[in-house]
C-alpha cells in the first residue's frame, strides 16, 4: 500500500483516483446501514462521473457534503452507524474522497464559494484515508488492494 509521502508525490488526479478506489473498497464495511451505503455509494459515483468527465459540475459533487436533507448529506450519515468504529473509518474515507474530488472539480471550474468542507479537502488533510484503509484492512474488514 502507498504511504503517505508516495501518495503525497502524486498529481492531484491520481490521488483522487486512489481515494475513490479507497472508498470504493471500504464500501462492505457500511453494508449493514442501508442509508449510509447508498449515500456513500452515490457520492463516490460522483466522484468517479468527475474523473470521468472534468467538466461535471463541481457542485453535484460538493452537495454530498452539505445536502440540506440530511438523508442525503453524507456528513449526517455518522449519527445512523451508532459507536461502530470501523463504519465511521469507512465514512471518513468515502468523505475524504468526497472533498478532494470536490476540490479539484472547483479549481479546474476556477468557481468562488467553495464549501468548507471541500475547501478543507487538501492532499495534507486527505491523505488520512491511507491510514484508515489500512486500519480497516488490519481489522481484517478490508482486502489490502496493494498500490492501485
Amino acid at each position: 500500500m502507498i504511504d503517505d509521502r508516495e501518495f503525497q508525490s502524486l498529481s492531484v488526479d491520481q490521488q483522487n483516483k486512489l481515494l475513490v478506489c479507497l472508498a470504493i473498497n471500504s464500501l462492505p464495511v457500511l453494508a449493514k446501514y442501508k442509508l449510509p451505503l447508498e449515500v456513500a455509494k452515490r457520492s463516490i459515483d460522483a466522484c468517479l462521473k468527475s474523473i470521468e468527465n472534468k467538466s461535471f459540475a463541481a457542485k453535484l459533487i460538493s452537495i454530498n457534503l452539505n445536502h440540506p436533507d440530511p438523508d442525503l448529506d453524507l456528513s449526517a450519515q455518522y449519527s445512523f452507524i451508532d459507536d461502530d468504529g470501523a463504519a465511521e473509518l469507512a465514512l471518513d474515507i468515502v468523505s475524504f474522497a468526497t472533498g478532494a474530488a470536490a476540490n479539484a472539480a472547483y479549481r479546474r471550474q476556477n468557481l468562488d464559494g467553495m464549501p468548507e468542507p471541500v475547501a478543507l479537502a487538501t492532499p495534507d488533510v486527505t491523505v488520512g484515508a491511507i491510514d484508515k484503509f489500512k486500519t480497516l484492512s488490519k481489522l481484517g474488514l478490508v482486502k489490502d488492494i496493494g498500490q492501485p
